[in-house]
């Protein structure tokens, strides 16, 4: 799920800015990776925490944690408003898997905020986002007329129980990724969001 957050917003960002983008993951248990920014001449290195969602009671150990690691950049699949705020007052970085940004480090300083929050996950109920529902979810990226297969097919090619591709039809209609375009036939939409959402 980490890695899914990391690379949506990096995309979006990208889609916004003139920007190049280098990811490696993380050596230190503390941290998930180091993230170099490019753009304009200059090159910029955080260390990166990925989060699904902030909460407030988190800003005491991210700030202990920007201490230790500095600079240390937040990515998270959404960040409330009062949360970003007090980010910006901690000069800790962040970025949301949408592409809104911010940063204040060696005398560059970005902030976009332009780009409406992505909708909210609840996972406990969505079973097209459980490990066995991102297998099948991956393999539709991959090969988008695996989505128009038979369950059954799915299931046996996959790997995966037959009930659980019913899960992840389900799960991805509620969330507006498929679309039936007639009784048989389903088409993918809304991509760049499903690798955020795993």
């Amino acid at each position: 799920m980490e890695e899914n957050i990391i690379y949506a917003a990096l995309q979006n960002f990208e889609n916004q800015a003139n920007v190049k983008w280098d990811w490696k993951p993380a050596h230190i248990p503390e941290l998930d990776g180091r993230l170099i920014l490019t753009f304009e001449g200059h090159k910029l290195t955080f260390n990166v925490e990925v989060k699904t969602e902030l909460r407030h009671h988190q800003l005491p150990d991210l700030q202990h944690l920007a201490k230790r690691h500095a600079p240390l950049m937040i990515v998270a699949y959404r960040i409330f408003p009062k949360i970003k705020e007090e980010l910006r007052h901690l000069n800790i970085a962040y970025l949301e898997a949408n592409g809104n940004i911010f940063f204040k480090e060696k005398g560059t300083y970005i902030c976009i905020d332009t780009q409406p929050p992505l909708p909210r996950i609840n996972t406990d109920r969505n079973r097209a986002f459980t490990k066995t529902g991102l297998r099948v979810v991956f393999q539709f990226l991959l090969a988008e007329e695996f989505i128009n297969l038979p369950y059954r097919e799915i299931a046996e090619r996959l790997a995966v129980g037959l009930g659980n591709i019913n899960y992840v039809m389900t799960g991805l209609k509620d969330m507006g990724f498929i679309v039936q375009l007639d009784k048989k036939r389903y088409k993918m939409q809304n991509k760049k969001s499903y690798w955020i959402n795993g």
